[in-house]
């Protein structure tokens, strides 16, 4: 690995209308010593030739073409490739400002910190959106920056940190024998930051809002439940089995995590008749028979929502009823 060279892995997929824009807040960053990964998942737009376009302007910008396998395997494929000492993935209809990566790797040098956090701005058509509080420059052990990460967000307790990708430089050391899970199409990214902080032991944190998430359009805030969506859960409780040797602060924060999204995507799925998923279900339903008591404390949990938990600790054929 070359010393502080940064691999920025961007997987690219019908985005010809905006990967110019992308690439430029790429190529124009304050911090130069970047290798820029693109990885064409059998784009047919056009995408794939601005690629190309691009690479040959830029020699710090490698291109490689793949048919389509999903964003987990075009991330993958980046890693395989890439040679730098720290890692960054961005989406490649988004943006960043143009001193983010100086401003995030320096602390993370000087810390000996292995992921670097700033924020992000969700960039609508005619006005941006900040969903997280800024607070001052901070270096948080594992288990505080677990804790932040997880925890829910509500208008008491407001969110700092997030666990996109997006916002967030990771040293090489930590994802070298890492892979993102294909089978995961909504929830990968949390899967991953997971692992990463399983091994860290420093996190920095730069209050910056330097990267810009574009919503391509407002509803997608609130798009409808689908059978890739759901997966999530999958996500969420492969976490929870993986924290039987932690504190008891983290289990109960993941714990916690995964009362509150249970119900919802588990009825989701009785919905989409996503029988495929009817394990997870049924784990779910296991866990919160167990646990039914502490769930109904949660706190910032609606009557309805506890009134759905109780309704999940009922068999799984009732509940197909019941949801459908």
């Amino acid at each position: 690995m070359e010393k502080n060279l940064l691999s920025v892995i961007i997987p690219v997929y019908n985005v010809k209308n905006y990967l110019d824009k992308c690439l430029e807040s790429v190529v124009n960053q304050t911090y130069k010593n970047l290798e820029i990964i693109l990885v064409d998942d059998g784009s047919t737009d056009g995408s794939s030739k601005i690629c190309d376009q691009w690479s040959h302007k830029d020699r710090r910008i490698h291109v490689y073409h793949m048919s389509n396998h999903g964003v987990s395997h075009a991330r993958n494929e980046g890693l395989k490739h890439m040679k730098g000492s720290f890692v960054s993935f961005i989406d490649s209809d988004d943006w960043i400002d143009r001193d983010m990566f100086e401003k995030m790797i320096n602390p993370m040098i000087e810390n000996h910190s292995e992921v670097g956090i700033c924020g992000y701005k969700l960039e609508f058509k005619n006005f941006s959106k900040v969903n997280f509080e800024k607070e001052k420059s901070s270096t948080y052990p594992r288990e505080k920056a677990v804790q932040l990460i997880f925890s829910y967000e509500n208008n008491k307790i407001p969110k700092i940190i997030s666990w996109e990708l997006c916002d967030k430089i990771f040293d090489y050391k930590m994802v070298k024998n890492l892979r993102f899970d294909e089978s995961i199409y909504v929830g990968e990214d949390m899967l991953f930051c997971w692992q990463i902080l399983k091994q860290a032991k420093n996190v920095s944190y730069i209050p910056l809002y330097a990267y810009h998430y574009f919503m391509r359009s407002q509803s997608a805030m609130h798009q409808k439940v689908s059978l890739k969506s759901v997966t999530v859960l999958k996500a969420v409780r492969m976490i929870l089995q993986d924290t039987t040797d932690e504190s008891k602060s983290i289990q109960k924060v993941i714990r916690d995590h995964y009362l509150r999204i249970g119900v919802r995507h588990s009825r989701a799925i009785l919905k989409l008749h996503a029988y495929q998923f009817k394990e997870e279900v049924c784990f779910f339903q296991n866990y919160l028979r167990k646990n039914l008591f502490y769930a109904l404390r949660l706190p910032y949990v609606s009557l309805k929502g506890k009134l759905g938990q109780i309704l999940f600790c009922l068999p799984y054929g009732i509940c197909k009823i019941i949801f459908y």
